[in-house]
């Protein structure tokens, strides 16, 4: 289980001046010792984590290992957090390193079509057969994608975050995330191109 003590840092606004900040909040509570404001920060961001990190592992087992990794670094790191950006920002770029690395350790590639079976989430039992269709076809061509172009949509779509802050998790120029994040686009919709015109 992680220890206690992550160090806060007030974020700042575009302008300047101190905004609220409920991440901040919490790591401000668990530089005081609070291991629920822990548990807190960590159930809050616990899902959108293991999500990102599957869109390039394809495995959900590995993706909740490298979670609790990343949640292991954002620890380890107190001393030295500052939020200068939003929190997720801070928290996915750690995330992204540690894909990474462990791409790197085990000598494997990030999740492609080949790797694929059925990496879809099923439509409700009531929902109709068009909308199944739908969601498998869209599942099958955001796995096509390219790690690189998956991650940036991905983090733009799912996670919200802006071309700066996705330039600053991938480590890419804003321009790049553009183009991978256009192309991505590009793809998505000629693969769904038939969906369009029904």
């Amino acid at each position: 289980m992680l220890e206690k003590q992550i160090a806060p840092q007030d974020t700042m606004s575009a302008q300047g001046n101190a905004a609220p900040d409920e991440d901040a909040r919490l790591m401000r509570e668990i530089a005081d010792g609070s291991e629920r404001a822990l548990a807190l920060l960590i159930e809050k961001w616990k899902n959108p984590l293991i999500n990102f990190i599957y869109t390039s592992t394809g495995d959900f087992q590995l993706s909740e290992d490298i979670a609790m990794t990343v949640f292991s670094r954002v620890y380890n790191a107190r001393g030295s957090y500052r939020a200068q950006a939003k929190f997720s920002t801070y928290l996915f770029k750690i995330a992204r390193n540690e894909i990474i690395n462990q791409f790197r350790k085990s000598k494997t590639r990030p999740m492609e079509t080949s790797d694929i079976e059925d990496v879809y989430v099923p439509a409700p039992k009531d929902a109709v057969a068009e909308c199944k269709d739908i969601e498998e076809a869209f599942s099958r061509a955001l796995a096509a994608l390219p790690e690189r172009q998956r991650t940036a949509i991905s983090l733009l779509v799912r996670e919200e975050l802006s071309y700066a802050e996705i330039s600053e998790v991938m480590q890419e120029s804003v321009p790049s995330v553009k183009t991978l994040i256009n192309r991505a686009r590009e793809y998505l919709r000629a693969a769904l191109k038939e969906f369009q015109t029904r």
